[in-house]
């Protein structure tokens, strides 16, 4: 459950000086040690219900991206960014565009519905063109009846490799335990020619059922 008051709003012009904070509750505050540093203790949620629910039509003006427009290079983020734990225990999303129900064993991206959503991870980090995160549990059983019954990831990130030292995941019938090592010149490499990139894959435990993907 996130709780705020008015002692822990901090002025937006205060924001950006160096030692700022503000919290998101009370026992979880977040730090601007300077100018674009975040420093985060926890962010956390239990035992909460979270619905969305857009009937509008689509507004048919909307211009779509062109497709073959040019896309612009890859820059890391100025940001410095440290989340040091995350806490999403036993929470559920409903998610509607359309006023109908949800049909067991059919998924529909406009209408699903998330239950005993957990999401536990920590020493999530973004620093000097180095990104990584750690999830502990990532779990969720859909309306449709798929469900995910773990996620274990161990992620970091750089300009040039991608190490994932842990990667476990588990759903109704099926399951994988692997670890990987990417590597490439750039991450501008990586996007233009993913094909000239290096990919090391050592998977210890493998077992997958089809009506899994229906």
């Amino acid at each position: 459950k996130l709780s705020s008051n008015q002692n822990n709003k901090v002025p937006k012009d205060d924001l950006t000086k160096p030692g700022a904070s503000f919290a998101v509750g009370s026992q979880h505050p977040i730090s601007l040690v300077k100018n674009q540093i975040v420093e985060i203790n926890e962010i956390s949620l239990a035992e909460s219900s979270i619905l969305f629910h857009d009937f509008s039509v689509p507004d048919s003006s909307v211009v779509l991206p062109d497709p073959n427009q040019e896309i612009p290079d890859f820059t890391w983020p100025e940001w410095e960014l440290s989340l040091k734990k995350l806490a999403l225990e036993n929470n559920s999303i409903e998610y509607k565009s359309k006023n109908i129900p949800s049909t067991s064993g059919v998924f529909n991206p406009e209408v699903f519905h998330l239950e005993h959503l957990t999401l536990l991870g920590n020493e999530i980090t973004l620093k000097d063109e180095t990104a990584s995160l750690t999830l502990e549990k990532f779990q969720f059983l859909e309306a449709s009846g798929f469900e995910l019954k773990d996620l274990i990831l161990s992620i970091k990130t750089d300009e040039q490799g991608t190490a994932i030292s842990r990667f476990y995941v588990e759903t109704n019938r099926s399951f994988v335990d692997a670890e990987a090592d990417l590597s490439y010149e750039s991450i501008q490499q990586l996007i233009e020619n993913p094909e000239l990139a290096k990919l090391n894959l050592e998977v210890s435990e493998l077992a997958l059922d089809l009506r899994d993907s229906y």
